[in-house]
């Protein structure tokens, strides 16, 4: 439970003042600031009140240890699990008076805005053990909207919980794929450092509009391409993470890349996902030159016509990213819900001696961990983390503001019995 000494301190590490301290009707603490905005020159003291009060939360301690144990319990899914969890128990409620919940009280609750449900979820993952962050959307220099990210797979996961976001999915493209407006999700993705706001890796420049992305990129990517993968992703249940790294491992994105290697009469691999001779009525009355002349953009609707009609003949609605690199490999080798350990190839194979680099440990042959091991690879790339964020733009104005701050702090005591989606 806090203590009027806990919310002095943050006043002044902050630099913002505490007006007031009182209980409220349920016995809660609730501490009142003032904090000064971009106009005062301090633009980010409200982000390093929120981020201080996170740290000085001793936050593992609000999440019940039985939570604790489920998430934990849950391995490579935990993560997942965490933001399916708070998603579906925090309901999202603007409010008139800017009100900071600790995320024992928002979990108690059951309800509260944007930065109530990030540092709630950032708590829950961070007492189960896994890394996690508060990600600031600045409009005119100052946040605007708050959300989190936690760190999975080797990978920064977007965890946006205040509209029905899948787990990975840019808030931006959230909106979008549901058709919402919401005038507080537009900005552009920084991190608090130091007290310092700074551009995520691979910062995606600044967002003016839905379907705007960072000028940097590669010009063969296409002005739009990063919106058409993850619109695109949608439309075969596929994680637009999963694809990226797919496209990246197949051709580094070059729609121009073309392979020769195991193929006779002239015919070559070609495109960002690499399409063999066999298949290259995906993309007719194209010839295989001008379909590589085309931007990266431009191929992802003969990408993803290619992906679902194998889909289809599976009678699958949704796939890993796993699955959808073994489809895209070997189609006819495809088997699904096969473990990892599953080998695809063999040595001695026509198809292994090509694609010997997906053989991870030289084994002598290929299995489908491999090619999961072959995606996670792509994480580390320079342009997997300039375009990871980077799914879309959305509407500007509004923001969390500098008026009269509240803090809420509250135990969570039994508020979490009801923890159905962990079983």
């Amino acid at each position: 439970m806090r203590t009027r000494e806990d919310l002095e301190a943050e006043a002044l590490r902050s630099g913002c003042r505490l007006v007031d301290v009182y209980r409220d009707e349920h016995g809660r603490i609730v501490g009142e600031w003032e904090c000064p905005d971009a106009e005062e020159g301090r633009p980010m003291a409200t982000a390093m009140l929120l981020e201080g009060l996170l740290d000085g939360d001793a936050a593992a301690r609000e999440i019940p240890e039985g939570v604790t144990r489920i998430l934990r319990a849950q391995g490579p899914r935990a993560a997942r699990m965490a933001h399916a969890f708070v998603r579906q128990r925090v309901e999202f409620r603007p409010e008139e008076t800017e009100t900071f919940q600790s995320p024992g009280a928002t979990l108690a609750l059951g309800y509260g805005d944007c930065d109530d449900s990030a540092r709630a979820l950032v708590a829950l993952a961070r007492a189960a053990g896994i890394p996690a962050r508060m990600v600031y959307f600045l409009q005119d220099g100052q946040p605007a909207h708050v959300t989190a990210q936690v760190f999975d797979a080797g990978a920064w996961r977007w965890a946006e919980a205040t509209v029905a976001a899948r787990y990975g999915e840019h808030p931006f493209a959230a909106c979008k794929r549901l058709r919402m407006a919401r005038p507080d999700m537009g900005g552009t993705p920084h991190v608090l450092q130091n007290g310092r706001a700074v551009p995520l890796q691979g910062g995606m420049g600044a967002v003016r509009s839905m379907g705007t992305t960072a000028t940097s990129l590669p010009a063969n990517l296409g002005p739009d391409f990063s919106n058409v993968l993850a619109a695109q992703a949608d439309t075969i249940g596929a994680d637009p993470l999963d694809v990226l790294k797919l496209l990246l491992s197949e051709s580094g994105l070059q729609p121009g890349a073309t392979n020769h290697t195991g193929f006779t009469n002239g015919g070559y691999a070609v495109g960002i996902n690499q399409f063999a001779p066999v298949n290259w009525h995906f993309f007719a009355p194209l010839s295989a030159a001008t379909y590589a002349a085309l931007t990266a953009e431009q191929q992802l609707p003969y990408v993803f016509a290619y992906f679902s009609a194998l889909m289809r003949s599976h009678g699958l609605s949704a796939i890993s990213g796993r699955d959808l690199y073994w489809l895209n490999f070997l189609p006819a080798t495809y088997v699904p819900d096969a473990p990892d350990d599953h080998v695809i190839v063999r040595q001695g194979s026509g198809y292994y001696g090509p694609n010997k680099g997906l053989d991870h440990g030289g084994k002598g042959y290929i299995t489908a961990g491999d090619l999961q091991q072959s995606l996670d690879a792509q994480a580390s790339s320079s342009l997997y983390q300039a375009l990871a964020p980077l799914v879309g733009g959305a509407p500007s104005q509004a923001g969390v503001g500098s008026a009269m701050l509240l803090f809420i702090a509250a135990g969570v005591g039994a508020a979490l019995g009801r923890l159905g989606i962990f079983s």
